[in-house]
C-alpha cells in the first residue's frame, strides 16, 4: 500500500511482505513474510490505533517493523522493532514473539511472550522502508496503442446495439480469432455484464468497457500456449486522478476464474469490488474492497505506453521543425 492503512480480515493468507505507509491491522489472516508499517499511533484517518495490530488467532512468520507501536495478541515468527516514534507497545498473554523486542519507546510484555531479548528505549532506530508506489496513471483508451510485437495492431471489433444476442455473437467472434482483438462494449452503456460467459482465448484479447460486472465464468487458453487478458474501463480525463464514470462501477463476483493458461489485467479507474474469485494477473484500481475470499496470483502484465512502475507514459519522437532565426551574419571568405 503506497498511501493508507491495510486490514487483513477473514482468515486472508497474504503470500509475501506487506508493507503500509499507514496503519497495518491484522484481525484474522496470516502474513508469511515480513510486515513494514511506516503509520503512527496519532494518524489523523487512525486516531488511538496502534501502527500495527496482530488480533487473537492472526500470524505473522516473518519479522515487524513498524515506526509506531504495536499491539501483539497472536504469533509473530521473528522480530519486533518499533520506532523511532517512542511510543508504548503492548504484547499479552497468548501472544507469541519467536525473536527479540526493540523498540525506541516503552513496552508491556507478558511473561514468556517474547522468546528472545527486550531492548527499550533504544536510540538509532529508523522508520521502515517502504517501497515508492506512483501516483494514479490516466489511461484513456486508444485503439493504436494496442500492437503485436510484429508491430501489427490489434483488430477492433466495435459493439453497435448492445444486446444480448449481439454481445454474445461478439464475444464467440472474440475467443475464436486467431489473431490478437480488441472488443469495444461500451455501447452497453454504464456497466458491460459479463457473468455467466466463459470464455476460451485463441489469442491476446482486449475488452473495453464503461464498467464491468464479472462472475460465474472461467477464462482460459484454447491450446497450451499462454495469453494475455486486459479488461479496460478507460480514464479519460487527464488530471492523474481516477475518473469513474457516472453509474459505472466494476464488479469480480463468486465464481470468476482466471485460468492460470491466462494473464489478465484489469483497469479501472472505478472501484473494484472482489468476492470470492480467482485472478491470475493483475489489478489498477482506485481502491479494492475484498467481500470474502479472494485469491490474487500475481503476474505482472502492464499497458502500452506505460510504465505501471513508475506512473510515467511513453514519450513518443515527434516531427521535427526549425525554430526562429537567432542570428544573422554575413561571411567574406578571401
Amino acid at each position: 500500500m503506497g498511501s493508507g492503512a491495510f486490514s487483513v480480515t477473514s482468515g486472508c493468507t497474504i503470500n509475501g511482505d506487506l508493507f503500509a505507509s499507514s496503519v497495518i491491522t491484522i484481525q484474522s489472516g496470516s502474513v508469511t513474510g515480513n510486515v513494514h508499517s511506516d503509520g503512527e499511533d496519532d494518524d489523523k484517518d487512525h486516531p488511538g490505533v496502534s501502527s500495527v495490530t496482530v488480533s487473537d488467532d492472526s500470524e505473522v512468520d516473518g519479522d515487524v517493523h513498524s515506526s509506531g507501536s504495536v499491539k501483539i495478541h497472536g504469533k509473530i515468527g521473528g522480530d519486533v522493532v518499533a520506532g523511532p516514534n517512542k511510543v508504548h507497545s503492548d504484547i499479552s498473554s497468548g501472544a507469541s514473539v519467536g525473536g527479540s523486542v526493540i523498540t525506541a519507546g516503552t513496552v508491556t510484555a507478558a511473561a514468556g511472550a517474547v522468546k528472545g531479548t527486550i531492548t527499550t528505549n533504544q536510540n538509532g532506530v529508523v522508520n521502515p522502508a517502504i517501497p515508492v508506489v506512483p501516483g494514479w496513471v490516466d489511461f484513456a483508451f486508444n485503439a493504436s496503442d494496442w500492437k503485436t510485437s510484429a508491430g501489427v495492431n490489434y483488430t477492433v471489433l466495435t459493439l453497435g446495439t448492445c444486446t444480448t444476442n449481439n454481445l454474445t455473437t461478439a464475444l464467440n467472434t472474440v475467443q475464436n480469432s486467431l489473431t490478437p482483438i480488441i472488443l469495444d462494449t461500451r455501447s452497453c452503456g454504464a456497466v458491460t455484464d459479463l457473468r455467466n460467459r466463459n470464455l476460451s482465448l485463441k489469442s491476446d484479447t482486449v475488452i473495453v468497457a464503461n464498467g464491468l460486472n464479472l462472475g460465474s465464468s472461467q477464462v482460459t487458453s484454447s491450446n497450451t500456449t499462454t495469453k494475455k487478458l486486459w479488461l479496460v474501463v478507460p480514464d479519460a480525463v487527464n488530471d492523474s486522478l481516477p475518473t469513474c464514470g457516472a453509474g459505472s462501477s466494476v464488479t469480480v463476483g463468486n465464481g470468476f476464474v482466471v485460468n492460470q493458461s491466462v494473464n489478465a489485467l484489469i483497469y479501472s479507474p472505478c472501484a473494484i469490488v472482489n468476492s470470492g474469485d480467482t485472478w491470475q494477473g493483475q489489478m489498477y484500481a482506485s481502491s479494492i474492497t475484498n467481500t470474502s475470499t479472494f485469491t490474487l496470483n500475481y503476474v505482472p502484465i502492464g499497458l502500452p505506453n506505460v510504465n505501471l512502475s513508475t506512473g510515467l507514459t511513453a514519450t513518443l519522437p515527434g516531427t521535427g521543425t526549425l525554430g526562429d532565426r537567432t542570428s544573422l551574419r554575413n561571411l567574406s571568405v578571401g
